[in-house]
């Protein structure tokens, strides 16, 4: 059973995805949002973050830091047996087009032999 109709639209009541909330729903939550949380108190909340994060709280540290420039972005270096890192350089092989189609197209109908007839 498939969850979209033929547009490729979800179907109502689809397991995929409950949908976004109605558009005045989120206005709702925004008006109280911007009506609860000023300027003012919003320049208290992100001062009293920083003072915590001064005296070695790190969670706030984070909390102000994630929002200044984003999380952290995490890197794997790749190593060699050796321990080396690996090299990320990719060498570019030119390849002919024309003989590597040719190489992949199916061969013609009348060449093939079905299993089983002699």
């Amino acid at each position: 059973m498939t969850d979209r109709d033929a547009s490729g639209k979800f179907v109502q009541g689809n397991k995929a995805s409950p949908g976004r909330p109605p558009k005045e729903r989120e206005e709702k939550y925004r008006e109280i949002f911007n009506t609860t949380i000023t300027f003012a108190r919003f320049a208290r909340i992100v001062d009293k973050l920083g003072q915590k994060a001064e005296k070695g709280d790190t969670q706030a540290a984070k909390i102000l830091f994630d929002y200044l420039i984003g999380p952290p972005v995490q890197r794997n270096e790749h190593t060699g047996a050796d321990g080396a890192p690996i090299s990320h350089t990719v060498e570019v092989v030119p390849i002919d087009y024309r003989n590597a189609v040719a190489a992949l197209a199916p061969r013609p109908m009348d060449d093939s032999a079905t299993p089983g007839e002699d």
